[in-house]
């Protein structure tokens, strides 16, 4: 699906033909990075923003942008072997909420099957009960607070998006103390 929309836009923005007339012509020119990665068990993270190889995923001890860690598997259970039903569900391994291909999937990574189809970011302001959570699987880092039951603490986490009780320490000790 995302192949389509990309092939969409790129005809809307360029059209599919070409134009011989040179004055009304123009080129298009699309510049490509080259990014360096590492492999299992090598630092990542950190100021360089090392990124890991596929199948890989940055561990780091910090939430923090700036914080290294080391390349780790996202299979937990490689005896684990799932076919390729298409019967998507959202889980949840640690504190990030991700989605997997199947129940089998979700298994294989160490996920908690939270519900079937994909993950989205639940309403949980100003509940004291609701802990912080990323959503997704990238590296964008997000700070929030919870109630442990006793306190407010500050959590970071790392993903695309995140459910986040509350945005402050004030906010959290209001509501919650």
């Amino acid at each position: 699906m995302k192949k389509l929309v990309i092939l969409a836009v790129a005809f809307a923005l360029f059209g599919c033909g070409s134009n011989t007339d040179s004055d009304t012509s123009s080129q298009t020119k699309v510049d490509s990075e080259t990014i360096e990665t590492v492999g299992f068990g090598e630092i990542c993270g950190g100021v360089e923003d090392i990124k890991c190889s596929s199948k890989l995923m940055c561990k780091r001890e910090d939430q923090v942008a700036e914080a290294t860690g080391t390349c780790v598997d996202t299979v937990l259970d490689k005896d684990i072997e799932c076919d390729q039903t298409k019967a998507p569900v959202c889980g949840l391994k640690g504190r990030q909420k991700n989605g997997y291909l199947n129940e089998c999937e979700a298994h294989r990574h160490g996920a908690e099957i939270l519900h079937e189809w994909f993950c989205k970011v639940e309403p949980i302001k100003n509940n004291c009960k609701a802990p912080v959570r990323s959503v997704g699987n990238c590296e964008m880092f997000m700070i929030g607070y919870e109630f442990d039951g006793e306190q407010c603490q500050e959590v970071s986490v790392a993903g695309c998006e995140a459910e986040i009780p509350f945005p402050t320490l004030k906010d959290c000790q209001m509501e919650c103390l």
